[in-house]
């Protein structure tokens, strides 16, 4: 076949048959031959593209992950350190407290010991409520009575 181009029409395909079929059959035979090789070629081309493609997002995946993994590991340190330095400082700070109450209170305890009376006699009188009389419970023979005596 001396027309090694590509046909661009349908036309051009049927001519590029025609021509082919009016040969012999090492012509017919060659062009597959041709046409297989440029499959071949082509198909290699893109296997090995999408190879190079998918060992590239994996390494771009692997260095993402070791990343945010080291990422995390320091975060995870700091954090650590942070929660541990914010402990010190409650402790040291309970500790000043609890020394100005005690200071405050052994110079003047009075007014603590008031509080603390007024704040018992509140609570207990919040949490006693109404006591019941013993006239204010019946016995089941009474109910029984009463229940009776109802129109």
């Amino acid at each position: 076949m001396a027309n090694k181009e590509r046909p661009h029409s349908i036309d051009e395909a049927l001519r590029v048959l025609d021509e082919a079929l009016a040969s012999p059959g090492a012509d017919i035979k060659n062009m597959v031959t041709d046409e297989y090789q440029n499959l071949h070629t082509a198909i290699s081309q893109k296997a090995t593209g999408a190879s190079d493609f998918v060992q590239s997002i994996r390494g771009n995946l692997t260095e993402q992950f070791n990343t945010i993994t080291a990422n995390l590991s320091d975060l995870s340190g700091d954090t650590t350190q942070r929660l541990s330095e914010i402990t010190d400082q409650g402790i040291a700070m309970g500790r000043e407290i609890y020394r100005d109450v005690d200071t405050q209170v052994r110079a003047n305890p009075w007014p603590f010991i008031g509080g603390i009376a007024v704040g018992t006699f509140a609570l207990g009188f919040l949490l006693g409520g109404r006591k019941e009389t013993s006239a204010d419970v019946y016995t089941t023979e009474e109910v029984d009575i009463l229940v009776e005596e109802m129109p």
